[in-house]
């Protein structure tokens, strides 16, 4: 559990550039609800060394997924709040993922 809280504490930190392997191990290995929050919190980052199209889309997609693949009633409420984002990259991958888990 240490490592769960120290990844969300990195994830929502600019001063690195390991954003998308931590969203994958939101993921794939800690899978804990808890982390919602954090995660929507670090998809509307907008880190000095990220590019639009080599970091920061990616990672975007990563945090969506992180979000469908949980499923829970909490994300599932976060990814349609996020569905309505002026940000047209985060609604993209939001709507998506709404579709994928078939909540839209």
């Amino acid at each position: 559990m240490y490592l769960d809280k120290m990844y969300k504490k990195l994830l929502v930190e600019c001063w690195h550039n390991q954003h998308e392997n931590i969203a994958l191990s939101f993921q794939f290995k800690y899978k804990n609800p808890d982390c919602i929050d954090t995660v929507v919190e670090a998809m509307h980052l907008n880190c000095n060394h990220w590019d639009e199209e080599d970091n920061r889309d990616p990672f975007l997609r990563k945090c969506a997924y992180v979000l469908g693949d949980l499923r829970t009633e909490y994300a599932i409420q976060k990814l349609k709040e996020l569905s309505l984002s002026s940000d047209p990259i985060i609604k993209e991958y939001s709507v998506y993922q709404l579709q994928r888990i078939g909540e839209i």
